[in-house]
């Protein structure tokens, strides 16, 4: 691609860090030392590790990842040249992974490739985490037990776009579903010849049509479909598939007494795609892991990169250990309510359907990424274990199984999220879009608040951006605590595509940066320690009614959240985003909520409608001893079970679509805050030692910088023309405010 010029802040910026030889010549951490030989119990050292505050900085390395094509895994010398071009430019470890490759994870030249670029990786100092993610061992896998994951498919579309019409049922919008007319009916369903994926060894999602599980008659009243009138009328349908066209039709008779009869069918697919729920496929894969230490694979960590089906709105995973598992966990069988999934019930039963679906769909993705970190730890030692359980973000992910970021973290080690599409649609958006950059950031360092290491991590990349891109993100992530793994070393297509997922380094202007990039965020790893930022107040997602919600209003829901969290930090206002499960162990403690180390002053709850039992327990008594608790979209009226709530609360106001009518409405809530709002600039407050405290400001406009005077701490902080991130350290005793960084 045809590379932008250099601009003159960035070549300023890039002469200023890279002149300073105390900063370029600055050198990665060392990995650990080698794991002695044998199994190790890790179990006493994750008990000792609980008892201590985690120290974020022996999680953070400044990595990147690295990418393998046929090329890296036949060409040893070639990876000499990139792991040195790596070191040079001052990343402390990769994460190296399988991409445009015919080779899979169970080639032995893939394993005896991984075991050269491991110890030469530990060689030069940097920390070697490997890519071993099932997905690319899904051809090895799926051949030798036969089977793939399954599917079913509600969609008009096998993609759809989430987006409901104005005036359209939010529950019926997407559904593929026909009206019965002369006791007939007829529901065709499109699929793609190809549904490409990075992250699988044969490059597309393969369907294959094999059956109809299940088909439904019901009658709608008042929008809703009535339960008592679903019937069960498989008995009389045909499936035509046409191969050629890419379709199948699902068709038949239906015996129904007189009225307004819509029917829909779930057909089923076989795919090419790991299946989580299948033990035989798991056992498969873990023999592969055990075999990487015998055969010299030296790594101090495993990711896996958006881990889960790949499925998305309208695809359910099936199984007979899905249903199998479902009425062991929840002593109900999903076969006998499997019309819950799409259809929004008069009685709300779908509401606990849904939950616990989407629930045990992260039972097998979280559990098999906790598994393999499980089984590395037998016989390595502590491992780390990322990166990001985000794909598409909500609704999507829940059908991929990992629908819940802090349900993953008993998965990996840190808080670990990513963007949104390339890192330089933050220039061309607008301030709405920003704050929901924003909050991905958040999330990240309030996931590593409850996480094992305390680190939060970040994935972001570009695809056509000038370097000032680069420039003002590497600020942005250190601002908020959060580490960039930054994206990528190599090819980052697919074979055939290149995905648009960026040019990849070192074939980018930006690459000479590199080493300015990486000392400058050391320089503030030795300032700040990236300690996640302080929290006054808990932002609770609202996991559970996105996850039983229609997913044209899932996704506005969602949306609607991240720009909520967002605003936060340009307003001042410190806050950690957390879970309902989360809120669910809370426990007030002189005037404030207690989450295991954290403590909150106020609850902001928008789109609260369906909350565990146990967090509205919480939420009661919060309201009922006097914490400030603001709910917004509306007030909790059903559990995760489906049962009725009364809550004496009323909703503060539905979020707001345009900027300064949300940041007025958040700031007429009155939330306690450490610091004031600084016009322009996103303020993080993040605790130090000795009294301590260091506030980190950073322009929410690339272009514009910051001047103004903001109180933090009960101190005025004069910020003179910052057009980059700026930090002061605030010591309370004396008091005295001086600008580091």
């Amino acid at each position: 691609m045809r590379q932008p010029k250099i601009r003159c802040i960035v070549a300023g910026l890039a002469a200023l860090w890279l002149a300073s030889p105390s900063l370029s010549a600055q050198r990665p951490t060392a990995p650990p030392p080698a794991a002695q030989p044998g199994p190790q119990d890790t179990a006493p050292a994750r008990a000792a590790a609980a008892t201590r505050p985690p120290a974020p900085r022996d999680a953070i390395m400044f990595p990147i990842f690295w990418t393998w094509s046929d090329r890296q895994i036949d060409d040893r010398a070639l990876l000499v040249r990139e792991i040195d071009d790596i070191a040079r430019a001052g990343y402390g470890g990769v994460y190296a992974m399988l991409r445009a490759t015919r080779y899979h994870l169970f080639d032995p030249e893939v394993t005896e490739a991984a075991a050269f670029a491991s110890r030469l990786c530990r060689e030069r100092g940097l920390r070697f985490i490997w890519g071993a993610d099932p997905r690319f061992g899904a051809t090895h896998i799926v051949r030798k037990t036969g089977v793939g994951a399954n599917l079913l498919m509600v969609n008009k579309e096998f993609q759809t776009r989430l987006s409901v019409p104005a005036g359209a049922d939010p529950e019926t919008a997407l559904l593929n579903e026909s009206k019965v007319e002369g006791g007939r009916y007829s529901l065709r369903y499109n699929y793609p010849a190809r549904r490409d994926l990075h992250m699988l060894t044969e490059v597309s999602l393969w369907l294959n049509p094999v059956a109809v599980e299940k088909v439904y008659a019901y009658r709608r009243e008042g929008g809703r479909v009535v339960r008592s009138s679903v019937r069960d009328i498989t008995a009389g349908h045909h499936l035509f598939i046409n191969r050629a066209q890419n379709y199948v039709e699902v068709f038949g008779t239906a015996d129904l007494p007189a009225g307004d009869w819509r029917v829909f069918a779930f057909p089923r697919f076989d795919t090419n795609m790991y299946a989580y729920d299948s033990p035989e496929h798991e056992r498969e894969f873990l023999a592969l892991v055990d075999s990487y230490k015998p055969r010299g694979v030296d790594l101090q960590g495993f990711w896996w990169d958006e881990p889960g089906y790949y499925f998305q709105f309208g695809h359910y995973a099936i199984s007979t250990s899905v249903y199998d598992d479902f009425a062991r966990k929840y002593g109900y069988r999903l076969e006998d309510v499997l019309y819950a999934l799409p259809l929004g019930l008069d009685d709300e039963s779908h509401v606990r359907v849904r939950h616990d679906y989407f629930n045990l769909l992260m039972d097998y993705v979280f559990g098999g990424e906790r598994r393999l970190l499980e089984r590395g730890e037998r016989a390595y030692g502590p491992l780390q274990m990322g990166i990001h359980h985000t794909w598409h973000w909500l609704p999507d992910d829940a059908y991929a199984g990992a629908g819940d970021l802090w349900r993953g973290l008993e998965a990996v080690d840190g808080g670990y999220t990513d963007t949104a599409g390339g890192f330089e649609r933050y220039f061309r958006s607008g301030l709405m879009d920003r704050y929901v950059d924003a909050s991905r950031l958040i999330i990240a360092k309030s996931l590593a608040k409850y996480s094992r290491s305390g680190a939060a991590h970040y994935n972001t990349w570009g695809v056509e951006f000038a370097d000032e891109v680069a420039v003002y993100w590497n600020d942005l992530m250190a601002a908020f605590s959060t580490e960039w793994i930054a994206h990528c070393y190599g090819y980052t297509g697919v074979i055939g595509a290149d995905r648009n997922f960026g040019p990849g380094y070192p074939d980018h202007s930006s690459w000479a940066l590199a080493p300015g990039f990486n000392a400058r965020n050391r320089r503030v790893l030795d300032i700040t320690g990236f300690v996640p930022p302080a929290a006054d107040v808990a932002v609770v997602f609202p996991v559970p009614t996105i996850l039983t919600a229609a997913g044209g209003r899932a996704s506005a829901i969602n949306e609607d959240v991240h720009r909520l969290i967002g605003v936060m930090p340009a307003l001042g206002i410190q806050i950690d985003a957390i879970s309902p499960d989360l809120l669910a162990e809370g426990v007030i403690e002189d005037g404030a909520l207690r989450i295991r180390a954290q403590r909150y002053r106020a609850l902001v709850l928008p789109h609260a409608t369906v909350m565990p039992a146990k967090a509205v327990s919480v939420l009661r008594e919060s309201i009922a001893r006097g914490l400030p608790v603001h709910l917004t979209n509306g007030v909790t009226t059903l559990t995760t079970a489906g049962e009725p709530v009364r809550l004496d609360a009323t909703p503060r106001f539905d979020i707001p679509q345009d900027p300064d009518r949300l940041a007025a409405a958040v700031q007429a809530m009155k939330l306690p805050s450490l610091c004031g709002r600084l016009e322009g600039a996103y303020l993080n407050v993040i605790p130090g030692s000795a009294g301590a405290s260091f506030v980190t400001v950073m322009p929410i406009d690339p272009k514009v910088p910051v001047t103004g005077t903001v109180t933090c701490l009960g101190q005025p902080i004069a910020v003179r023309d910052a057009g980059s991130l700026a930090i002061f350290r605030v010591d309370a005793r004396p008091s005295r405010v001086t600008k580091v960084f």
